[in-house]
């Protein structure tokens, strides 16, 4: 039976039913992921921070704290708002207090990115961690696993 181009448009030719015609797209393209963290952030209420350049001063815990607030963290790094421009591949050193949790995390850090924050005096910058003690790294995968649980989310829900 002979079909004319209308005849191609429609689903039901003569009583039978046909399937329709799908595109098939010449070559796939792939989606680029926006974010390229591999650990989720997660927000950390009543904490305090101390981050100081990495040198001499930092080790004796001497030198001007560079910290203003923790913004998030994530198993890998943080976002901290702080007083100064810091250049990108800075070595720091964090000391992050957990008030609630009386528990402290010191860890060596190097900045990845820094921006200016929108009242032009303080920065916001990415820090990315060096665990070069295995404690701490274990530390920050309990807290990540925490803090990202629905547990943690229904219990911060009800308040």
């Amino acid at each position: 039976m002979p079909r004319d181009a209308a005849g191609d448009n429609d689903w039901v030719v003569e009583g039978e039913k046909r399937a329709p015609v799908r595109p098939h797209p010449s070559t796939p393209v792939p989606i680029v992921p926006d974010n390229r963290r591999k650990y989720a952030r997660f927000q950390v209420a009543s904490t305090q921070i101390v981050l100081h350049r990495d040198s001499l001063l930092s080790a004796l815990n001497l030198g001007s704290n560079k910290a203003r607030k923790v913004c998030d963290l994530s198993q890998d790094g943080a976002r901290i708002l702080v007083t100064e421009k810091l250049e990108i591949s800075q070595k720091v050193r964090l000391k992050i207090t957990l008030e609630k949790y009386r528990d402290q995390i010191e860890i060596g850090g190097e900045v990845r990115w820094c921006y200016p924050s929108t009242n032009r005096k303080d920065f916001f910058v990415g820090i990315k961690f060096n665990p070069e003690n295995p404690v701490v790294a274990r530390k920050m995968s309990a807290l990540q696993e925490w803090f990202t649980s629905p547990q943690y989310h229904a219990l911060r829900s009800r308040r």
